[in-house]
């Protein structure tokens, strides 16, 4: 409120100019509503406003001009029901209005949380004297795990509220309606000058020691009593609140523990009631009545201090002139609106960008607890264990006809544990039957020496693979042979063998084949194994030799489905490889499954938010959306979290679906491998989640010194840098391509390409064995790894690094904008 001396009547008001120069700390001013009072007429001008003051907010406006609003406006039901509503919730909602007191309300808060405390022991006595009264055995009841409530309650609670409205509306109106006490002493005190500085003006206020009388009479001002009815609130206050404390105390000797505690929770539900519902649907009620039945505007300072003006003596006052050249009454020059403008914007970035790198630290947070929920810690040892007892002895196994032997003394007695149902672990618990899975190639003419022999045997490609149906021995003969996927001269398809396919060490291998399954008894397993010798199931059109079990461990709530791979190439031979994944598709329980839970419902939320963002972000850039780097990386967030919720779902469904189907039968193999290769791709996926998410947080950090340093150091030295790295990769590949010619042939490490590009690799890394080339060809070695070492690390990587740090030297010196 201000008070402005003028040497003039105002007049009319035809409009009201608000500026100011978007200074402080929050410069932006929202303006609801302008009332201008005459004292002299005893008129009112009201100008409702209803926007922003600010530099970057609403049309980053800081100089308006408002007329005066009408009377229709005035009486317009959405500006009487949002006023009333406001006014309401601030001054007439009892709990609320402690902190959102208006300033001059008479109304203290001193008497407003005194009335909280009367109304609060007031209920507290209701409460207690009807609980436990009208609640029976068949009452609806609420059950929130420690504490529980009834209907009864609820009812309870509304009525000892009903019981306590007129109680505490008595002591309510007694403070708001008493006049303040009028002011002790004369009034006929000396007030010197005083000038009063305000946002854009000056006041000379001379003070005379005389109180005139009004030039028109003040409007009685309603219902008021006289000032010390004050005096009998309090009385009430304490009256109300001394015996219900007292009476409550009395009733409460006679609770024990347990009904004290379904007696707070209770008085829980009442104090709720009274907050959140009665009182609000009280506003409600009033601001709706009000506004849309009565259309009562709104009183401008009812039952509030009234303004204490005193009349100016026209000899004693001097006037202060306006000077138009003073600063301090000249709007604001576009050009400070603009560098307000500018200031704010900067600000507003940076809270932004502070905004998204915390935003994105939760969702990086929330990421990391799902990724590492689906890694369990104990994957590790499980896997150790299983691949220990299934490797054992393993390198006896030269030849497939040595398999019988091993399999025998070594694959069985694992598989078949002391306890029934278990491995020899005694831990993990054997799922159906293990199987033996064959893929052999069919004879075709030799291309050379036909003359010397008539029918050789290839290397396992997809077109030299056998699918014919066998007789037992791999005679031509079917009679008598059942259908079934048992048989083992019967050939299978992947999809049948519900199998993918397999990378083997020699080949990729389609799924199909011969499938034999041993049983869930070891007595049975032994004699099935000693039949399929005797009928020669492995022969020398055999190429690969699969044995495939699952288990599962409940101690530690992980699945192993495990596959052993024997290859031979048709040149003597064999080459095992071990496939092992361990997964968990039992969800588990706990505090840790609803923070998992919680987890995903949180991430969920951050991705929907992501995807609308970028939605907005591409309608308003449209094909320079595709061009941003960093755009790429926010669509390939998305869209792969969407899809590894899809993944995480699908190994769920396909998980239950197996264990299901293990259950129908407990003697069969069930195939784990659908579910093997989702759960593979969702935890690949999941990487390069993290990895892309990591990399997005490097953007958001672009500020920090050291970052922006290495960001821009590198955007500079970018050009020499592609050439650098494309000499790198050349002469990597020249050189894998070389040792591959010069030492495949004897070596495994350089036995294809892609093997000797690694090796390679390794060799730039310093991890690199020199003694296995050095026994193939000493001279060689010698010339090849050397020349390696000084035209790759020596020359090619030492220039690329000195590039760098030339240009970090640059970028020192001069930084880039």
């Amino acid at each position: 409120m201000f008070l402005l001396t003028t040497p003039f009547s105002l007049g009319e008001l035809q409009g009201i100019r608000l500026w100011h120069h978007n200074t402080g700390d929050s410069p932006a001013w929202y303006v609801n509503k302008v009332s201008v009072y005459d004292l002299e007429a005893q008129r009112k001008w009201p100008f409702l406003c209803n926007c922003w003051l600010a530099a970057d907010i609403d049309g980053a406006t800081l100089d308006r001009v408002f007329p005066p609003a009408t009377e229709s406006q005035l009486t317009m039901f959405r500006y009487l029901f949002m006023w009333w509503t406001t006014q309401s919730f601030v001054d007439g909602h009892l709990w609320m209005s402690v902190l959102t007191r208006p300033v001059r309300s008479r109304f203290t808060r001193a008497q407003r949380v005194s009335c909280c405390f009367s109304l609060l022991l007031c209920t507290m006595l209701c409460n207690i004297m009807y609980w436990n009264i009208t609640s029976g055995p068949d009452s609806l009841t609420i059950d929130l795990g420690i504490y529980s409530f009834s209907w009864a309650d609820v009812m309870v609670g509304v009525q000892s509220a009903l019981m306590m409205f007129p109680v505490n509306l008595l002591i309510v109106q007694l403070f708001r309606l008493s006049k303040p006490r009028p002011p002790r002493g004369t009034e006929k005190s000396h007030f010197g000058w005083v000038v009063l500085p305000t946002a854009n003006f000056y006041t000379g206020l001379g003070i005379r020691n005389e109180k005139l009388p009004s030039p028109s009479p003040v409007p009685p001002r309603g219902c008021e009593l006289p000032w010390w009815f004050v005096y009998l609130g309090w009385l009430c206050v304490f009256l109300t609140s001394g015996l219900a404390a007292f009476f409550t105390m009395m009733y409460g000797l006679k609770m024990g523990r347990v009904q004290s505690t379904q007696w707070l929770v209770a008085m829980a539900v009442t104090l709720f009631q009274s907050i959140f519902i009665l009182q609000p649907l009280k506003v409600l009620t009033m601001a709706l009545f009000l506004s849309l039945i009565l259309k009562k505007r709104d009183p401008d300072g009812e039952n509030n201090e009234p303004l204490k003006i005193c009349v100016t003596d026209p000899g004693d006052t001097v006037w202060f002139c306006q000077d138009r050249s003073d600063p301090l009454y000249q709007p604001p020059t576009p050009r400070l609106t603009q560098s307000a403008r500018d200031l704010r914007e900067q600000k507003r970035s940076l809270y932004l960008l502070l905004r998204d790198i915390l935003a994105h630290l939760l969702f990086l947070s929330l990421l990391m607890v799902i990724a590492y929920a689906a890694r369990n810690p104990n994957q590790f040892y499980l896997y150790r264990a299983v691949h220990s007892s299934t490797s054992t002895n393993l390198e006896w196994v030269r030849e497939i006809q040595d398999f019988y032997p091993w399999a025998n003394t070594t694959l069985l007695p694992n598989l078949y544990g002391e306890y029934r149902g278990f491995i020899s672990d005694g831990h993990s618990w054997l799922l159906g039957s293990p199987r033996l899975l064959q893929v052999r190639v069919r004879d075709r003419p030799c291309p050379v020496i036909s003359k010397t022999r008539e029918q050789c045997h290839p290397s396992y490609t997809s077109t030299d693979e056998d699918t014919a149906n066998y007789g037992p021995g791999w005679t031509n003969s079917t009679t008598g042979r059942q259908s079934g996927p048992g048989q083992a001269w019967q050939y299978h398809t992947a999809a049948s063998l519900q199998k993918n396919p397999v990378w083997g060490r020699l080949a990729l291998y389609q799924g199909g084949g011969y499938a034999v399954e041993l049983g869930t008894e070891r007595e049975q397993a032994y004699r099935v194994l000693s039949l399929l010798s005797k009928e020669g199931w492995l022969d020398q059109r055999t190429r690969a030799l699969l044995v495939e079990f699952n288990v599962f461990n409940a101690n530690v709530n992980l699945f192993c489905v495990v596959t052993l791979a024997l290859e031979t190439s048709g040149m003597g031979g064999v080459y095992s490889s071990l496939l092992l994944h361990s997964m968990s598709l039992y969800l588990s329980v706990g505090s840790s499954s609803l923070l998992v839970m919680a987890a995903h419902i949180l991430y969920l939320i951050f991705v929907i938010y992501y995807m609308v963002m970028q939605g907005l972000l591409m309608k308003e850039q449209r094909l320079a959306y595709f061009r941003s780097l960093l755009n790429l990386v926010d669509m390939s967030i998305i869209l792969m979290s969407w899809t590894g919720m899809g993944l995480y779902i699908s190994t769920l469904v396909l998980g239950d679906r197996l264990i299901s189907q293990y259950q129908g039968d407990r003697t069969r193999f069930v195939s784990f491998n659908q579910v093997v290769l989702v759960d593979s791709i969702y935890n690949y996926l999941i990487a390069f989640l993290v990895c892309l998410a990591t990399v997005k947080l490097w953007h958001l950090l672009r500020l920090n010194p050291k970052l922006y340093l290495i960001s821009s150091a590198i955007r500079r030295a970018w050009g020499e840098l592609r050439l650098f790295l494309f000499i790198i990769v050349i002469l990597i590949i020249s050189y894998s391509i070389t040792c591959n010619l010069l030492f495949g042939w004897s070596l495994s490490s350089y036995s294809t390409v892609s093997r000797s590009a690694i090796t390679i690799l390794c060799l730039l890394m310093g991890s690199f064995n020199y003694n296995e080339v050095l026994a193939v060809d000493h001279i060689l070695a010698v010339v090849v790894i050397g020349s390696c070492i000084i035209f790759v690390v020596f020359i090619a990587v030492n220039l690329f690094v000195s590039v760098l740090l030339v240009s970090f030297q640059k970028e020192i010196k001069n930084p880039t904008v």
